[in-house]
């Protein structure tokens, strides 16, 4: 009731099915909700009223590719609502949300793909080469990242030098399944606290070394997350 809630009538919920073996992975998905969103969808005043939005699965919201979003955008960024967006990959192969990928980059305040999207997006052969493209196309003081699974994630500042790796925590891997997912949740979360880039790419980086040690990606970050609700609780008493 409170416009933070939308519920299709009649429209099955969106589902993938993740196959997960030891070197690789499948998705088999079924984008009925995906498919049918659209901006006007979304209330201005509720996402006016929070401090940062996050735009997750662009490439697979084909009704959100249009002109309506940028403005959605654009009024939220104008009013200092900070911004984030992880396209995921893009099936079609176009890479750029018909068209509107670029301006979308231009309101972002952090763009957060993984090395294989960052490729796709840029043509760059390097995710340290991505980085860098990322990095010319967005507005100064933005922050590009670039999961690199293992390996961390790379950051960038636009508009600056200033560049930061960070390494993945060693942890013995069951399931990739929402790693990337779970970084973001760990960004974000510090992130939308006001921590230092670097704090919030390790946070990034500890979300996602959680995810990966159990199936299905969300059982130990539960756990996370009811630390961090019980820690911020006791500060608050």
């Amino acid at each position: 009731t409170d416009g933070s809630l939308v519920v299709l009538p009649g429209v099955p919920t969106s589902v993938c099915v993740v196959l997960s073996g030891p070197s690789d992975r499948g998705f088999v998905s079924c984008n009925t909700s995906n498919n049918v969103l659209f901006p006007g969808m979304f209330d201005l005043e509720t996402l006016l009223a929070q401090r940062h939005v996050h735009v997750g699965g662009l490439f697979n919201m084909p009704n959100m590719h249009c002109r309506d979003l940028l403005d959605l955008l654009g009024a939220l960024h104008a009013a200092g609502v900070t911004l984030s967006l992880d396209t995921q990959f893009d099936v079609s192969g176009a890479w750029d949300g018909k068209g509107c990928l670029p301006e979308c980059l231009g309101v972002m305040d952090v763009f957060m793909p993984n090395e294989l999207e960052a490729a796709g997006v840029t043509g760059a052969p390097t995710p340290e080469a991505a980085l860098e493209v990322l990095c010319a196309r967005m507005r100064p003081g933005a922050l590009a990242l670039v999961k690199v699974g293992a390996r961390g994630v790379l950051a960038g500042r636009a508009g600056s030098a200033e560049r930061w790796h960070v390494p993945s925590a060693p942890v013995s891997v069951v399931d990739l399944t929402g790693a990337g997912d779970a970084f973001n949740a760990g960004f974000l979360h510090a992130y939308v606290r006001g921590a230092p880039v670097d704090a919030c790419l390790r946070a990034g980086t500890a979300g996602g070394a959680l995810a990966v040690q159990s199936l299905g990606g969300c059982e130990r970050l539960r756990e996370w997350a009811n630390a961090l609700h019980a820690a911020e609780s006791a500060l608050r008493m």
